[in-house]
């Protein structure tokens, strides 16, 4: 209800994707999820709160699922399936490699660890040499103890610069991360799972309202 009046704003959730905003017919095009149809959706007030996006992974062939790009509803159903394949094939050596060694990359790193057990190994790796170098000091330090403890193991101060398939790595295939320092020296990982979690960017829609 509205304050000192007897006003009610009613709020509907509706999932779907935005496909484009009219800022003159005040309008909002959306699709539904899973081949939904198209709806438009009027408004008075539009409160535009999309977000980022995740940078793309530079990888040299399609690799399906071997590769996921963390940032949304679908590449965290991705993963999940992806972790529940690794779990299954025991008796084997597997491995996750998370990229991206800022805040979101270490929370993706523990979320990783706790889907697939402890049975499969998971690192980090990332440009920085500091983990959350965003953060406060404070927040840094609990990052490294929460990885520590989750057994994460952690390549501090390499950029990847490509990915490229390891088709003879198990029934789904892996992935070799080609990586550098600053000074140039590389360091070459192979895995299972490469979850990509190393940048966002804007989100195209708000680009595209000027």
């Amino acid at each position: 209800a509205g304050a000192g009046g007897g006003n009610r704003m009613e709020i509907a959730q509706k999932m779907a994707r935005v496909e484009r905003v009219d800022l003159e017919r005040r309008t909002v095009k959306v699709v539904g999820e899973e081949g939904g149809g198209k709806e438009t959706l009027a408004y008075d007030r539009l409160v535009l709160a999309v977000g980022k996006v995740p940078v793309a992974a530079p990888v040299a062939a399609p690799m399906g699922s071997v590769v996921v790009s963390f940032g949304s509803a679908e590449s965290a159903r991705a993963l999940r399936d992806a972790a529940a394949m690794l779990r299954a094939r025991a008796g084997t050596k597997r491995k996750v490699v998370v990229v991206g060694t800022n805040f979101v990359g270490v929370e993706v790193s523990l979320a990783v660890r706790e889907l697939v057990g402890r049975s499969v190994d998971v690192t980090i790796v990332g440009p920085s040499e500091v983990l959350a170098v965003a953060k406060e000091d404070f927040n840094k330090e609990s990052a490294r103890m929460a990885l520590r403890d989750a057994r994460v193991a952690t390549v501090v101060g390499f950029r990847v610069e490509n990915i490229i398939p390891l088709p003879t790595r198990g029934p789904e295939g892996g992935a070799r991360l080609l990586c550098i320092d600053k000074k140039g020296k590389s360091q070459v990982i192979d895995c299972d799972l490469v979850v990509w979690a190393a940048g966002l960017r804007p989100n195209p829609l708000t680009a595209s309202l000027g």
